[in-house]
């Protein structure tokens, strides 16, 4: 009993060894099942848990909540997180009423199957807030993301060698960043936002439920 005590218990709040343990074998099935390397210290800096880590576990469910070692019922507060992440990334108009109901019911699912467990800052924020944080912005958050910026390099040398003066650099460069805020202009995104057709058929049924029509 004294040693039983010992590892489940940790008077400085850190991990306990029961925990440690289990975290370990976790990791084991990522990298056996799913080949990924979860929750270790990346040699470039950081954790390797990154999102390309989570992109690859969220596609493969089965395999995620094996891993996790989930039965059927807990294995459904996987595909929700996944559903509302595909609602905020899709770049399509929500339902907000029906977001908000299935963000809400998604919060209560979890303190049901893990009632010994608080969601972490960042899911408590996904169950939450998601619907106020989408209707805080005046288009979808997909289109506010680093890929719009990104994508956007390719189209800086065209704009420096048709849209900018050459006369010094201080111009040439003026010009570029004028040229990116007139490309990022709101009323410029609205129109395009509603001009652009998106294929809404590749989502699950459960995310096509909550597109607005």
């Amino acid at each position: 009993n004294t040693a039983a005590k010992k590892v489940t218990e940790n008077p400085r709040g850190g991990q306990t060894e029961a925990v440690k343990k289990q975290k370990g074998i976790i990791r084991n099935r990522f990298k056996l099942k799913m080949n990924l390397l979860v929750d270790l210290p990346n040699p470039s800096g950081g954790s390797t848990t990154t999102g390309n880590t989570a992109r690859r576990a969220f596609n493969d469910v089965d395999k995620f909540a094996e891993c996790l070692g989930f039965n059927e019922k807990e294995k459904e507060i996987i595909i929700r997180i996944r559903n509302i992440l595909l609602c905020l990334k899709s770049g399509c108009e929500l339902n907000k009423e029906k977001f908000q109901e299935y963000c809400h019911t998604s919060h209560l699912m979890w303190f049901d199957l893990f009632p010994w467990s608080s969601p972490s800052p960042y899911t408590h924020r996904l169950f939450a807030h998601s619907p106020d944080i989408y209707c805080a912005f005046p288009l979808p958050l997909a289109m506010y993301t680093e890929e719009a910026s990104e994508a956007k390099n390719k189209y800086y040398k065209q704009d420096r060698q048709m849209h900018a003066r050459k006369s010094s650099k201080i111009y040439n460069m003026t010009d570029i960043i004028h040229r990116s805020f007139e490309s990022s202009d709101y009323n410029i995104s609205i129109k395009f936002f509603k001009s652009r057709k998106v294929v809404k058929s590749i989502y699950p049924q459960a995310v096509q439920d909550i597109f607005l029509d």
